[in-house]
């Protein structure tokens, strides 16, 4: 892949699209963005959500892409709780309308681990039963269904540099004002995968032909707890965490990949979380 490769990125200006919109440039894609926000890279920009007109936008300035990667969905349990229709419409009806409009590219869409739900233990296979306690999980579930055929990721916690929600921005910030008291028990499992990892996952599948479902995750569970502890570290923070007991409706107590399919594929995760963390830390300290 490369220079005679058309990739459009909805979503390619948030958190995750900036890395891989970097990324696929330094490769030689040529490349346009799908975002209500301005890019951090000079790539052909569609402005607004998906739809027939943003398409045609990228259709007319790039030509017709050989590859989609949608990274466009809803961005979080709270904020689709609180607009569901709005979350369904970016994760599931976009889904569809380039599925419908893109019948010959490659589409890699980014889902999440939230599609497993609460019940099982141990890392979770691809195949396992899917039951999302979640909108944004049964959102991102429906999506996967339209996108029958092509190439489904779903990411477990994914961070890095440039991540600004989420349960390490929020600490960072918490941390910064001398607060340490946070949801939960501390005791959650999560699986944390760095962002250049997830990236090199991304162009991993991308460059396969076969329809597929494959786990971004390390395989690795971390308690809560101990990132955050890890993460007040590295902030050279001293303040006792705190944890409030109380879970928020639609966060299951583990959630962590078995990753046997990504590793057969040639991929594997580089970034140790410690040294994830530092990165983070440090990426804080500057933003």
């Amino acid at each position: 892949m490369g220079a005679s490769d058309i990739a459009y990125v909805i979503g390619g200006a948030g958190f995750l699209g900036r890395h891989l919109v970097a990324r696929l440039l330094r490769d030689g894609w040529r490349v346009g963005v799908i975002d209500p926000l301005e890019p951090a890279a000079e790539v052909t920009h569609a402005r607004g959500r998906v739809t027939s007109e943003t398409l045609a936008v990228l259709s007319s300035r790039l030509g017709a892409p050989t590859h989609v990667f949608h990274l466009g969905g809803g961005g979080s349990v709270g904020i689709a709780a609180a607009d569901p229709a709005l979350d369904r419409a970016l994760a599931v009806e976009s889904t569809e309308l380039v599925v419908g409009s893109l019948p010959s590219a490659r589409l890699v869409l980014v889902s999440s681990a939230a599609v497993y739900g609460e019940t099982h233990e141990g890392p979770i296979r691809e195949r396992a039963a899917c039951a999302p306690i979640s909108v944004y999980g049964r959102h991102k579930l429906e999506a996967e269904q339209r996108a029958a055929g092509h190439a489904v990721v779903r990411l477990f916690s994914v961070y890095g540099p440039g991540l600004r929600k989420q349960l390490l921005w929020d600490a960072c910030e918490k941390l910064r004002r001398g607060e340490a008291s946070f949801g939960g028990t501390g005791a959650e499992l999560r699986d944390w995968l760095h962002v250049d990892d997830a990236i090199d996952l991304l162009v991993t599948v991308a460059a396969l032909e076969e329809p597929l479902i494959v786990n971004g995750g390390t395989g690795v569970p971390t308690a809560v707890a101990t990132a955050l502890g890890q993460l007040r570290s590295h902030l050279g923070v001293a303040t006792p965490l705190e944890f409030s007991g109380e879970t928020r409706p639609g966060d299951p107590q583990a959630l962590v990949a078995d990753t046997a399919r990504a590793r057969a594929l040639g991929w594997a995760a580089r970034v140790p979380l410690a040294d994830g963390l530092a990165e983070y830390a440090r990426w804080y300290r500057t933003c």
